[in-house]
Parts: structure tokens; C-alpha cells; sequence
């Protein structure tokens, strides 16, 4: 391809042409005179060699020139010489384009280049103490990069560096005279010039400069952010004394400032774009197109094959000749233009295309862009409808020139260092008035095709239709045509069309949106995908919750496609195809039938993969080859709870799941009847128990292929960082676990034969370990498991630091009045299991504390045996006795918890209906909703045994164990309860727990702290807990509410009452009875007086009673009053009416 001619365009009209076809110059002058002269004199020589010409331009007046080859400037040069020899390669050009372009002008091609020379000096930071400004000498410049390097007076070179001419790092002269007392103040440096190392002498510029014969930096050559806002007198004083002349505005071009080179244009336009491109890329929130409304930019007003093929600089950059044309903004980047010539705005609203600052990016966003035309633009740009379709790419590639001047324009019209940073990322106010206004206008004169191409829908941002059809999920859409996208399939790159009632798609769907990267359609009813065609550039493709049974064969020609969401479909078994897609790194395949994992470890660049709620044969070995940071293999899920049990509600469950809708009704009508002949008694929660048993053991689970053992497959998965391994049948995660060093996120809930975790797993980075409903897991023990995520850490790491068994809990006596709980507490503490009491002896007042222990000897003659380490091991009670007269019921809830075993008492001889059984039962869930409960009927011996409507009562309040009845007087029925309350206390805490030798330790320290202290502060909790070895508060908290647990102490974690912990139990027993006993007390009708405090808390220090005061309110037992100073006390009102 030959280059045919060169155009020199001036400013004011005149122009001059190398025309290498006729070989000829052709001179035009404004005002229309023309002429022609053949290739010799003017030039000197004239040489085509190849598909290279020089050329030797002499006796032209001065001028500047810029060249371009297609969108590339090549070179921009001052003409001040009397010869200029240009050379030019024709690779350069393609078909289309065959005419270079100058650009000639006065001064608009100049930009300030700082003036520095070797051996001048300026005040500079040091990059290594950046405190310091100090005295600083140029050692080396280079022009081409734009950089210094940078030495410091009197130090060595360990401290150089080399930087750009516009580093704010750099001074002038008397920066910090000026400065360096204000900076001292407001920033963290030294508020004076670091003079050189060595200078002795009192430091003074001018002084030093004449001793190192040397010259400043000019202070011209400095930005304004160098010179931080400061005068040039200083530098002027030293200037005038050297001798040496400032700089004037008028002779900086001509003596101090040099054009930018081409090159280096080329670089800052080149460096813009990929900024852009990089922060869209990123989605970084530096660039925010998005809230442009509307997305707009300038296009010469001329816009036609021609201006495409041979763009003329002047013409593009005319502020008289310019268009505005709205923009698509697509979805994410994907900005485009549609088939509209642009709406027009005259000279006066456009003013300086330099002075619309967020053009140049919204520039460099289009020319990242693949594609940014229309299929059909006649009305864009005339002249290109007869193109055929593989010219539109060289039409995208001349547009991006266009771009590319516009950008140019406005580096030199900024000085030539502009950087994304720097430009507003929006517009000011009267230049969106402007943009307004010609968009209502538009819209308001009838323009029929701007109507057609933006779509009026809200939100009021302009979007074209294609795109707003291709991001409209849950729209009611039930069909696609390729029509109502408008000839803009080609420029649609995100397709979001969820939860839309669709059937189809088009089969030649793929052919026309060819560049479609991710296709969104998850939730519709798409039956079949088309062949994919021409499209090879999907990266994603989410069609979950669909009714697909296959996937495309010609699915394999997808080469980009990183991530596969095809969850939720009846698939029945994972499609072959999915094993050829080598690029994936995202498989999402949940419910869809069988999967087999060994064809996907073919998948080498696969780092999630999820195929929960799938039948899965086996775990491979390879699978731990797969660089997996998420594995998801969560097994088949089980029958709800709190569900009525029901073959209809069954069969509902079931159709949700691939694998279970392979039962045939007549196997799932017999696996229901089963269940529903176990008897009318059987609860619905006991039905659900048992279907679920035959559920899971109906399908292959880890654990039950691998004969109850943890696959070591995947302990081998060493960058994993989230692992579902719920629904399965393991007994024990093994020590094993501690190779997955980057696990983050453990899923082992609903695991039935979970007993055991490691507390490996403390060593590992884990923010989360679901361990919710493994009923036999027995370390860490669920009332653990209970307080989550960070007492389970905590709990295992101190299993590494060190253990001791543990056997306590606490036994809570509760009931009415009279029903006889302390005589119950004696009989089952009395060997012979009576206690022949006086029936006159006094009611309880408030809670009575002792402590009952069986030891292991008891134990084992109770038929409570094990092969355990701890199996010498007391169990121990912390025995309370509560008062059941209603004036106590408030109280109560201070001391409820889960770690406990709970005997309501009722007396038979007062009947069931006068028990008040619901009210215990309701307290206790209430307040303790995971703790046994055992019902006993008391005084058996006096009367017959009294109906209880036993099957209702557990249905109300699963938390009942059993029911018994019993007789103090002559231990009847004292055995059978005895044993049930171990068994309960057995079955519900003690399983071999261990807990931390620290935790223990510390409650050691309390116990010698309780014969002097009922009451400590918490900075003296923390002082014996660092004595325990306990140091973190977290721990620290963990510790004491364990302690809370076994009844040791009493700790109220609320922010007011948590500045105090009870070390004795009784203490807040006595001191609740100072204001609630049956007996006469201090409280009349009701009323607290705090002038009553002292009198009521008499025995307490007086700066504790405001403690005291607020613990009664955070439990709602007093109430404060706002009309007096006083708190009210309900339970002790007066019952008459006032």
C-alpha cells in the first residue's frame, strides 16, 4: 500500500499538499487562490523507495506540524529550521487509508517541558525519611522519559532516586522558608530546609549557590503543585544575584519550552485509555460513567464514510461542528452508539471542547470497547449501509481515531500531563443544563428515530431498547425475537433476562449475538439451549431452575467459558459435554440427578465446584488434583422438621429433589405407611425421625461408602477455602484436617453419626464451622455448639492446650409451693431414697444451693458404666431449690439455664389442674429451651396416682423427658426417678467434655477468693483470670459464662451489669430477698423508695446499691418512676383495687 499524499492544514485556513500519485504540491491560500507546482526546487529532493518516502521540506516559514498515520500520531514538531526531512512507512496503512494528515498552527502544539540541566539545584524530598526536605542537585536528566535523577547535597547515593519531572516531591527555591512552618504544624516533618551534610555554615541560598558556582531551577519549570502556592521572590533575589535571567511568559516557548514529541502524545493517549479500560475492567469506583444521565459525547457533525476514511483535524475539533450524541451505557461498560446523526448544539454551548473534562474518558471507554456501532447505522454515518459486513471492523477502527483526536486535543490543550485522575468525573452545572436542554429539545420536536432507539421506559437514564430488553429480569417476558433487539445483538455483551415465564429461545439465537459474554437465565422455563454457532466468546452461563434435560453437544466449542451454572434442572446425570469444557472455573450442578465426579477432575482449572443434593457414587482420588478453593458436596437433605407429616406433604418435599423424584408412588406409599403404622401414639416429630432414618440410609452418603470413615481425598485438597460437607454419614473429622491450611468456611451440620471434630481445626484460618443438628456429636459438646462459632474455636484450642474432664451441671427443683422439693432433694441425696421429714418444718425463701455428687462407684452401681478416660469421674450437682410461692416467680429468671436438668414438682393432692404446670413448663422453655425436663407428681403415698394428660404436654413442650411419681415419706418410685435424672444429665452434658485446664483453673482462684468476696469487679475477674493463664477477653467472657453454666457463678452480659460478677450464688439469692420474701419486709404496697436503699441493703456497701437498683430493673423485677424517685415492685402490689 502506497502512501498518496500529504496535507499540511494551518490554522487560519491555508494549506499545502504533497500529492505523490501526480507528484506535484498543491498550495491553497484562504480565500481561494491556488496553486500548483511539480515535486523539485521547494522540495531539494524527492526519493520513493519501496514503500518509503523522503522528503526534504526547505525555505518554509516557521510553523508546527503534527503527522498521523491512521489513528496513530506518528511525530508533532516545531518548524523553525530551514529544512525538515519526514520519513514515512506505508505499513502503516491499511486499505482504507492512503492519506497522511498535518496539522499546522501557531501554538497549539506547544507544552511546557521543565527547563532542567545537570549540576542545577531545587529542594526535594527524600523519598527514605520523607519528614525531610532537603537541598537537592540534578544529576541526570532525560527528556525523553520525563525524568530526574535526584541527589542530595553531602549524602551518598543511598538516598538518590530517579522521578518525573511533575513529582509533587519536587521545589523551587524557598519552599520551605515560605512553607516549612506550616507544614511543621499540619504534618508530620521537619519545619526547616535539611541543609547538606557536612555544611557548617549558616544556610543561605544564594550563599551556597555561589560557592558551588551552580544555578536554581527555574521557577517556571515547577507546577503549581510543587510550588505549593508560594512566591517566586526568593528565587528571583537569588537569580538577580547570580545573574541569571528569569524566564518571561513571552520567551518561555522559544527558549525553555519544547513541543511535545509525537511519541510522547502517542504514550499519554495510549496510557489513558488502558487506565480506563483497567479501572472498568476492575469496576473500581474511580470511573462512574453510569451516573452520566445521559452518557453522551461530540462527533464531528459531518459524520460520513468519507470523515471516517480521511478525517481532517480542523474539521473534527471545530466547536462549530460538533454533534452531541447520546450514548448507551449498556450494563456494565459495554457503551455504545445506535442509529441516530446526533442532535445538534451550536458553537456558544459548546464553547471549548478542553472545557468539558469528562469527554476525554468518556473517549478512552469507547475505544476500549470491542464494538461500539450498530449493525444498521445509515443514520450515523451516511455512505456505510453498502459497506459489506467485514468492513465494519475497519469502520470501528476509524472511529477509534476520531476518538483518538479528540483525546490528543485535550492532553495539549492540559499541558500533556493529564491522567484519569485528574479529570472530573462529572459534569458542572450549566454544562448538564446544557445537555438537558438538547436532549428535551430532541425529545419535544418530534424526533421520531432518537424515539425509536431510546427506550422511554424508567428509570429515566437513556438506554437503547436492545439493552434495555437485554436487562429485564422478572419482566413477565415469554417471548425473544432477534428483531426487538434492533440490529444491536451484535453489541449486547450481558444478556439478564431471570424469572421470566420463557419457553424458547431462537435457534439462530447464538449466530446474531455474537459476542455475547454472559447469559443470565436462571429461573425460566427454557426446555432446550440452541446450538451456540458462531458465539465463542461466552465466559458465563447461568440457566439454573430451568426445565433443560440436555445441554448442546457443540457446547465444547466454547473455549472462554469460565462459569457454568446449571443447578436445578432434571438433567438426571451430569451431561458428558461438561467434562470438555478445559476453561471452567465455576461449576454450579445442585439437584440435578447423578453425578459422576471422575470425568470432571479432567477440569484442571476448576477452583469451584458445587454438586450438593446430588447421588454421588464416590469421591475420587484424583479430585484432590484440582486447584478447589470451594467444594460444595452436601448430600441429600432430610424431611423438615415442624412439618405435618403426611404422604402429601411428603411427596411435595420429594418433587423438589432429582434423585428423589426416581421413587415411584408406590415405593414412597409404602415407605409412608410404614411409618404411620408405628402407632396412633407416635408423635408427628417421631414419624419424621423415622422416615428420615430410611431416607438416609436409602442413598449412598460419606461415611457409609467409605466404611464410616472421612474420605482422605479431601484432606489432600490443600488451597480449599470453603467445604459443605452437610447430610452425611461420618463419624469423626480426623486430625488429618489440619492440611487444609486454607480453610476458611467447614458446612458439617445435619451429620447424624458426627461425634467427634478435631481440634485441629483451631490451627486453621476458620471464620465459620456449622456443626448445627449432629445429634451424637459428642466433642465439642453441643451446649457449646449452642453459644456459636467462637466458643466452638475457643473451645477446641484449648483441647490443644491441654484438658481435663468434666462432669457437672446443675439440678433445677421447681414447682408450687408445698409440693415438696426440698424434702425431694434430701430423699434422693438419702441412701435409703426417703426422708421421713416434719411436715410443719418452714417454707423455702427464695433458692436454696447445695452441692449432691454420685460418685463413680454410685454410678456403676446404677448400671452407669464406661471405658472412658473420665469414667472415675464424679457426677456433680449444683442443687437449687427454688421457692415456689407466686411473690418469687420473678426471680427465677435470673438463674434459668440450658446446662441443667430441670424436676417439676406437683402435688398429687391438689390435682393436676391446680399444679401449675403450664406456667413451670412455659418458664423453663422460655427460658431454657434445650434442657431436660422431668414432670413429678409428689405424695404418692398419700393418695392414688392422679390422671395427667401426659401425650399433650409433650407435645406442647418436647423438652419433657418423663413423668414420675414419687413419695419422700417412703421413697417410693425414688429409684426409677433417681436413675432417669442421670441418665438425663448423662445423655443431655456428659459426654467425655473437656474443657480447658485455664477455665477450671480460674474458677480455683474464685474459690479462694469466696470466703472473704461474694462480689468482685471485673478488672479483679481479669486479674485472677491472667493468673489462670487467660488473657484475651473474648476467652475470658467464654470462661466465666461457662462457670455461669455449672452454677459456680452468676454473670449478667448485659453493658451496665457486667462491670460486677457474682463469685458466691447465694449473695444474689440474699439479696433478692431483700426486697421479694413472703416475710415481712422493708417494700410497702409495692414501692421502692430509694431513700429506702440504705435500709433495704443494709448489710451492702452504699455504691453498690445503684448496681443493685438496675439489676432489679434489667430483670424486670422493679420499674422505675418518672413522677417520684422510686421504683415500683409488681409482684408485691397490693392485690385489692385501689
Amino acid at each position: 500500500v502506497k502512501l498518496l499524499a500529504i496535507t499540511f492544514n494551518s490554522s487560519d485556513g491555508d494549506s499545502l499538499t504533497l500529492d505523490l500519485n501526480t507528484r506535484t504540491i498543491e498550495t491553497k491560500v484562504a480565500g481561494g487562490k491556488t496553486e500548483s507546482v511539480k515535486l523539485s526546487g521547494d522540495l531539494g529532493s524527492a526519493t520513493l523507495q519501496g514503500e518509503r518516502g523522503t522528503f526534504r521540506i526547505e525555505s518554509l516559514d516557521p510553523f508546527s506540524i503534527g503527522l498521523y498515520l491512521g489513528p496513530r500520531l506518528v511525530h508533532t514538531a516545531t518548524m523553525p529550521f530551514n529544512r525538515y526531512v519526514l520519513s514515512i512507512s506505508s505499513k502503516n496503512f491499511t486499505d482504507d487509508v492512503n492519506e497522511a494528515v498535518f496539522t499546522v498552527t501557531d501554538s497549539d502544539f506547544f507544552v511546557p517541558v521543565a527547563k532542567f540541566k545537570v549540576g542545577m539545584r531545587l529542594e526535594a524530598r527524600d523519598k527514605l525519611n520523607p519528614h525531610l526536605i532537603c537541598v537537592a542537585t540534578i544529576q541526570e536528566v532525560d527528556f525523553e522519559k520525563d525524568e530526574v535523577l535526584i541527589h542530595f547535597d553531602g549524602w551518598t547515593k543511598k538516598y538518590d532516586y530517579r522521578t518525573k519531572f511533575s513529582d509533587p516531591d519536587l521545589h523551587p527555591l524557598g519552599y520551605m522558608a515560605e512553607r516549612g512552618e506550616q507544614l511543621g504544624k499540619t504534618s508530620r516533618q521537619n519545619s526547616a530546609l535539611q541543609q547538606p551534610y557536612g555544611y557548617r555554615k549558616k544556610f543561605d541560598w544564594l550563599t551556597y549557590l555561589q560557592e558551588e558556582n551552580s544555578e536554581p531551577v527555574p521557577f517556571e519549570s515547577f507546577s503549581k503543585v510543587q510550588t505549593g502556592g508560594i512566591s517566586n521572590a526568593e528565587l528571583l533575589r537569588v537569580q538577580k544575584a547570580l545573574g541569571v535571567a528569569p524566564l518571561r511568559s513571552d520567551e518561555s516557548r522559544s527558549c525553555f519550552q519544547n513541543t511535545m514529541t509525537s511519541t510522547h502524545i502517542d504514550f499519554r493517549v495510549r496510557q489513558m485509555i488502558r487506565e480506563v479500560g483497567d479501572i472498568l475492567n476492575k469496576g473500581g469506583d474511580e470511573i462512574s460513567l453510569h451516573d452520566l444521565s445521559p452518557l453522551f459525547c461530540f462527533l464531528p457533525a459531518q459524520m460520513n464514510i468519507s470523515t471516517l476514511q480521511f478525517p481532517c483535524l480542523a474539521d473534527i475539533l471545530s466547536v462549530s461542528n460538533q454533534r452531541l450524541h447520546c450514548i448507551c451505557p449498556g450494563q456494565v461498560s459495554d457503551f455504545h452508539f445506535v442509529n441516530h446523526g446526533g442532535l445538534p448544539i451550536d458553537q456558544k454551548q459548546v464553547g471549548s471542547l478542553s472545557a468539558w473534562s469528562v469527554l476525554p474518558v468518556i473517549y478512552a471507554a469507547l475505544s476500549y470497547q470491542k464494538k461500539v456501532l450498530p449493525l444498521a447505522m445509515s443514520n450515523l454515518c451516511p455512505g456505510t449501509d453498502d459497506l459489506p459486513a467485514e468492513k465494519h471492523s475497519s469502520l470501528e477502527l476509524a472511529l477509534r481515531r476520531i476518538f483518538y483526536f479528540y483525546i490528543t486535543h485535550n492532553i495539549l490543550s492540559h499541558g500533556g500531563d493529564t491522567r484519569v485522575n485528574q479529570l472530573t468525573m462529572s459534569l458542572g452545572p450549566d454544562q448538564c443544563e446544557i445537555v438537558q436542554t438538547v436532549v428535551d429539545e430532541a425529545t419535544k420536536s418530534g424526533d421520531v428515530t432518537f424515539k425509536q432507539q431510546f427506550s422511554a421506559r424508567p428509570p429515566l437514564t437513556l438506554m437503547c431498547q436492545a439493552h434495555r430488553l437485554a436487562d429485564s429480569p422478572s419482566a413477565d417476558i415469554q417471548e425473544i425475537t432477534i428483531e426487538s433487539f434492533q440490529n444491536l445483538a451484535g453489541n449486547i455483551y450481558i444478556l439478564h433476562l431471570e424469572n421470566n415465564p420463557l419457553s424458547t429461545l431462537p435457534q439462530d439465537f447464538f449466530s446474531h449475538f455474537t459476542n455475547l459474554t454472559q447469559l443470565v437465565l436462571d429461573g425460566c422455563k427454557i426446555t432446550e439451549l440452541p446450538a451456540f454457532q458462531k458465539n465463542t466468546c461466552l465466559e458465563e452461563i447461568h440457566v439454573k431452575a430451568n426445565r433443560l434435560t440436555s445441554l448442546p453437544d457443540d457446547m465444547k466449542q466454547l473455549s472462554a467459558l469460565k462459569i457454568l451454572s446449571i443447578s436445578n434442572n432434571p438433567l438426571d446425570v451430569l451431561p458428558p459435554v461438561v467434562s470438555s469444557l478445559t476453561s471452567l472455573t465455576e461449576l454450579y450442578a445442585d439437584n440435578i440427578g447423578t453425578v459422576d465426579l471422575v470425568p470432571l477432575c479432567r477440569l484442571t482449572s476448576l477452583v469451584k465446584l458445587s454438586v450438593r443434593q446430588n447421588l454421588i457414587p464416590a469421591i475420587p482420588a484424583k479430585l484432590s488434583d484440582l486447584p478447589l478453593t470451594m467444594l460444595d458436596i452436601a448430600g441429600l437433605p432430610s424431611f423438615p422438621c415442624g412439618t405435618t407429616f403426611s404422604l402429601q406433604s411428603v411427596k411435595s418435599f420429594l418433587d423438589k429433589y432429582a434423585v428423589f423424584r426416581r421413587i415411584s408412588d408406590k415405593e414412597l406409599q409404602k415407605m409412608v405407611e410404614t411409618v404411620e403404622n408405628l402407632g396412633e401414639q407416635t408423635t408427628n416429630s417421631a414419624k419424621i425421625g423415622a422416615f428420615n432414618v430410611a431416607l438416609f440410609d436409602k442413598y449412598p452418603r460419606i461415611g457409609k461408602m467409605d466404611n464410616e470413615n472421612f474420605p482422605p481425598v479431601l484432606y489432600n485438597l490443600a488451597q480449599i477455602e470453603r467445604l459443605d460437607l452437610s447430610y452425611h454419614a461420618f463419624k469423626n473429622l480426623g486430625d488429618e484436617v489440619k492440611s487444609l491450611v486454607n480453610l476458611e468456611h467447614l458446612n458439617l451440620s445435619n451429620n447424624p453419626c458426627l461425634e467427634s471434630v478435631s481440634p485441629e481445626l483451631a490451627n486453621l484460618p476458620l471464620k465459620e464451622l456449622n456443626l448445627r443438628d449432629c445429634f451424637n456429636l459428642k466433642t465439642p459438646p453441643k451446649e457449646v455448639v449452642r453459644r456459636g462459632y467462637l466458643a466452638v474455636f475457643g473451645y477446641l484450642r484449648r483441647l490443644l492446650q491441654g484438658s481435663v474432664s468434666c462432669k457437672r451441671t446443675k439440678l433445677m427443683m421447681v414447682g408450687l409451693g408445698g409440693a415438696g422439693k426440698t424434702s425431694l432433694v434430701r430423699a434422693l441425696t438419702n441412701k435409703n431414697h426417703n426422708f421421713y421429714h416434719d411436715y410443719g418444718e418452714n417454707i423455702t425463701d427464695g433458692i436454696d444451693i447445695t452441692e449432691w455428687k454420685l460418685n463413680a462407684a454410685s454410678l456403676q452401681k446404677m448400671g452407669f458404666s464406661s471405658d472412658s478416660d473420665d469414667s472415675d469421674q464424679p457426677l456433680h450437682f449444683s442443687v437449687w431449690d427454688f421457692a415456689g410461692q407466686t411473690v418469687y416467680y420473678n426471680t427465677h429468671q435470673f438463674f434459668l439455664s440450658n446446662r441443667a436438668v430441670y424436676l417439676l414438682l406437683w402435688n398429687i393432692r391438689l390435682g393436676f389442674e391446680h399444679a401449675g404446670l403450664d406456667f413451670w413448663l412455659s418458664s423453663v422453655a422460655c427460658h431454657a429451651p434445650k434442657a431436660p425436663i422431668l414432670v413429678v407428681g409428689t405424695h404418692c403415698d398419700k393418695v392414688e396416682k392422679g390422671k395427667l394428660p401426659m401425650e399433650e404436654l409433650k407435645r406442647r413442650f418436647p423438652q419433657i423427658v418423663s413423668f414420675h411419681f414419687v413419695s419422700s415419706y417412703s421413697g417410693e418410685g425414688i429409684d426409677g426417678l433417681k436413675h432417669q435424672l442421670v441418665e438425663s444429665a448423662l445423655a443431655q452434658f456428659m459426654y467425655p467434655l473437656f474443657q480447658g485446664l485455664r477455665w477450671l483453673s480460674l474458677e480455683k482462684h474464685l474459690d479462694r477468693l469466696r470466703k472473704e468476696e461474694s462480689l468482685l469487679p471485673w478488672k479483679k475477674i481479669k486479674e485472677e483470670a491472667a493468673s489462670a493463664g487467660i488473657f484475651e477477653s473474648t476467652e475470658l467472657v467464654q470462661a466465666v459464662q461457662f462457670l455461669h453454666d455449672l452454677g459456680s457463678l452468676q454473670f449478667f452480659n448485659t453493658p451496665f451489669l457486667r462491670s460486677h460478677v457474682v463469685i458466691v450464688p447465694q449473695w444474689i439469692v440474699d439479696v433478692m430477698a431483700c426486697i421479694v420474701t413472703v416475710h415481712e419486709g422493708p417494700i410497702k404496697e409495692g414501692k421502692l423508695l430509694y431513700s429506702n436503699m440504705k435500709e433495704i441493703w443494709r448489710d451492702y456497701p452504699e455504691d453498690l446499691h445503684p448496681w443493685l437498683l438496675r439489676l432489679t430493673e434489667e430483670f424486670d423485677l422493679t420499674f422505675p418512676l418518672l413522677s417520684e424517685d422510686a421504683n415500683i415492685v409488681p409482684c408485691l402490689l397490693p392485690t385489692a383495687e385501689p
